[in-house]
């Protein structure tokens, strides 16, 4: 493997997964039921 290349992209690929998963719980939680943004 790249001595640093991929284990960046991989870091960087859960950092995003774990921010879309945080998005969703709080749109899920919050706007769910009428209350948030809309969503």
């Amino acid at each position: 493997m790249a001595s640093g290349g991929a284990r960046k992209g991989i870091w960087i690929a859960v950092a995003l997964a774990i921010i879309i998963i945080v998005i969703v719980l709080i749109a899920i939680s919050s706007g769910g039921d009428g209350g948030g943004n809309g969503y």
